[in-house]
């Protein structure tokens, strides 16, 4: 997925602005959600249990 968001990112000039502009089902219910932060920058997340989830930060390009 964050493979998609760079090559999108890269073929367009830009972020996409939600993850269906790289095929990518998105629903309040998740189970992935992207938050685009500004034109550069971005965020990926996913619960992983109640109330714990994943979290990427394209700015420190890591998960936490």
């Amino acid at each position: 997925m964050i493979g998609d968001i760079e090559a999108f990112q890269k073929a367009n000039g830009r972020l996409p602005d939600s993850l269906s502009e790289v095929g990518i089902s998105e629903t309040e219910e998740g189970p992935v959600y992207y938050q685009k932060k500004n034109s550069s920058s971005y965020k990926v997340w996913y619960g992983t249990s109640l109330g714990e989830s994943e979290v990427f930060d394209s700015t420190k390009g890591s998960w936490n």
